[in-house]
């Protein structure tokens, strides 16, 4: 899922389509594909087979990312074209958005458009987020309990879908890009801890964290989100 399920979850490019904009939003390009090609693409489909009480401490969000890493996606946006009415939404800075999994979605299979800033290569993945974490870190039980919830999914929708899903073994703590923020293990039964990249991402091993059940992960900066993800 996104790096996230490298296995579970494949990439799916899209194909630029040329639209007559104005001037002012030249420099804008817009893909346009179908709800089942994403569903399909990236193994959403099979959530639909999944109980949300399976899993009510995670989201399973869209992400989409660039072969051009300079270029950000904060503020593209993503339209689903359902009959109902249309569903929009902006990418964060990550290229990540709450799309809805959503079976009637999938028989309904409305259009979609993504805009972006400029014509670039796009992938798409699937990103685990925990939906709570503290302001200042997560606690290493709400981890162990988001990664059973995975496993538990994954399970329900196939045993063939448990087999192939990779194993969720890191968390991805995201903070504010710009300065270094560190974040680590309290109380510091191992050494386990990480510095903030250029994105304000760092990550930990979750065996680094399991000789501290009752333990948190402090940081230094507000945290954002909260990932898990596969090595």
């Amino acid at each position: 899922m996104a790096q996230s399920l490298k296995c579970f979850c494949r990439w799916v490019c899209l194909a630029v389509v040329g639209l007559g904009l104005s001037p002012a939003v030249q420099a804008q390009h817009v893909y346009e594909l179908d709800y089942r090609r994403i569903a399909d693409g990236v193994n959403l489909k099979y959530l639909f087979q999944v109980n949300p009480q399976t899993y009510p401490a995670l989201a399973f969000r869209l992400r989409l990312s660039t072969l051009e890493r300079a270029l950000s996606l904060e503020g593209s946006t993503l339209e689903i074209l359902a009959a109902a009415a249309p569903i929009s939404m902006r990418l964060d800075r990550f290229g990540s958005a709450a799309v809805p999994i959503s079976a009637a979605l999938y028989d309904e299979n409305p259009p979609v458009r993504i805009t972006v800033p400029a014509k670039v290569s796009l992938q798409l993945g699937v990103e685990v987020r925990l939906k709570r974490h503290d302001v200042d870190g997560v606690a290493v039980a709400q981890l162990e309990q988001g990664r059973r919830q995975y496993q538990a999914a994954m399970r329900e929708a196939g045993w063939w879908v448990a087999r192939l899903a990779p194993r969720l073994q890191r968390v991805v703590i995201r903070m504010p890009a710009g300065p270094v923020a560190a974040c680590k293990l309290e109380p510091a039964a191992t050494e386990a801890s990480c510095v903030s990249d250029a994105k304000g991402e760092c990550r930990l091993r979750l065996a680094d964290l399991s000789s501290s059940p009752a333990g948190r992960v402090g940081c230094l900066q507000g945290v954002e989100a909260v990932l898990l993800e596969a090595e």
